[in-house]
Protein backbone atom coordinates (compact mmCIF):
# COMPACT_ATOMS: atom_id res chain seq x y z
CA UNK A 1 0.00 0.00 0.00
CA UNK A 2 1.26 3.55 -1.00
CA UNK A 3 1.02 6.40 1.41
CA UNK A 4 -0.56 9.21 0.33
CA UNK A 5 1.25 12.52 1.13
CA UNK A 6 -0.40 15.89 1.61
CA UNK A 7 1.90 19.26 0.93
CA UNK A 8 1.44 21.96 2.52
CA UNK A 9 3.23 25.30 1.20
CA UNK A 10 3.38 28.32 4.08
CA UNK A 11 3.76 31.11 1.72
CA UNK A 12 4.04 34.26 4.03
CA UNK A 13 6.27 37.18 5.49
CA UNK A 14 6.02 41.10 5.33
CA UNK A 15 8.79 41.28 2.46
CA UNK A 16 11.88 41.97 5.10
CA UNK A 17 14.32 39.99 4.21
CA UNK A 18 15.10 40.85 0.77
CA UNK A 19 14.54 44.23 1.18
CA UNK A 20 15.16 46.69 -0.90
CA UNK A 21 13.47 43.92 -3.65
CA UNK A 22 10.57 42.94 -1.70
CA UNK A 23 8.26 44.85 -0.21
CA UNK A 24 5.00 44.30 2.32
CA UNK A 25 2.83 44.17 -0.63
CA UNK A 26 5.39 42.00 -3.04
CA UNK A 27 7.65 39.14 -0.68
CA UNK A 28 10.25 37.26 -2.26
CA UNK A 29 8.00 34.19 -2.75
CA UNK A 30 6.61 36.16 -5.58
CA UNK A 31 9.77 37.27 -7.23
CA UNK A 32 11.25 35.74 -10.12
CA UNK A 33 14.80 35.62 -9.35
CA UNK A 34 16.19 33.12 -11.43
CA UNK A 35 13.82 33.88 -14.51
CA UNK A 36 11.51 30.33 -14.62
CA UNK A 37 8.74 31.88 -12.21
CA UNK A 38 8.22 32.76 -8.92
CA UNK A 39 9.70 30.93 -6.17
CA UNK A 40 6.26 30.12 -5.16
CA UNK A 41 5.26 28.78 -8.53
CA UNK A 42 8.37 26.86 -9.19
CA UNK A 43 7.91 25.46 -5.64
CA UNK A 44 4.79 23.70 -6.29
CA UNK A 45 5.59 22.79 -9.64
CA UNK A 46 8.42 20.67 -8.32
CA UNK A 47 5.72 18.87 -5.49
CA UNK A 48 3.44 18.33 -9.02
CA UNK A 49 6.32 16.38 -10.27
CA UNK A 50 6.72 14.19 -7.65
CA UNK A 51 6.60 10.46 -9.37
CA UNK A 52 4.52 9.03 -6.77
CA UNK A 53 1.31 9.98 -8.57
CA UNK A 54 -1.62 12.78 -7.46
CA UNK A 55 -0.41 14.87 -4.54
CA UNK A 56 -2.76 17.33 -2.88
CA UNK A 57 -0.68 20.62 -2.82
CA UNK A 58 -2.42 23.14 -0.11
CA UNK A 59 -1.36 27.22 0.04
CA UNK A 60 -1.42 28.85 2.83
CA UNK A 61 -1.00 32.51 2.49
CA UNK A 62 -1.97 35.67 4.03
CA UNK A 63 -5.54 36.97 2.77
CA UNK A 64 -3.33 40.47 1.60
CA UNK A 65 -1.81 38.12 -1.02
CA UNK A 66 -4.89 36.07 -2.09
CA UNK A 67 -5.35 37.92 -5.26
CA UNK A 68 -1.99 37.89 -6.53
CA UNK A 69 -1.92 33.87 -5.19
CA UNK A 70 -4.62 33.22 -7.26
CA UNK A 71 -3.20 34.54 -10.32
CA UNK A 72 -0.67 32.70 -9.86
CA UNK A 73 -1.85 29.73 -9.51
CA UNK A 74 -4.57 30.20 -12.08
CA UNK A 75 -3.00 27.46 -14.86
CA UNK A 76 -1.54 25.28 -12.06
CA UNK A 77 -3.61 21.97 -10.78
CA UNK A 78 -3.27 21.48 -7.07
CA UNK A 79 -4.10 17.63 -7.56
CA UNK A 80 -7.13 17.89 -5.24
CA UNK A 81 -5.36 21.06 -2.94
CA UNK A 82 -6.89 24.45 -2.67
CA UNK A 83 -5.04 27.61 -1.51
CA UNK A 84 -6.11 28.59 1.90
CA UNK A 85 -6.10 32.29 3.37
CA UNK A 86 -5.68 33.72 6.79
Amino acid sequence: MVARISCFVMSGGIGSRLWPLSREDNPKQFHDLAGNGSMLVRTVLRLRARPAGDTPVNLIASERHAERVRCDMANIDLAGGRAIFE
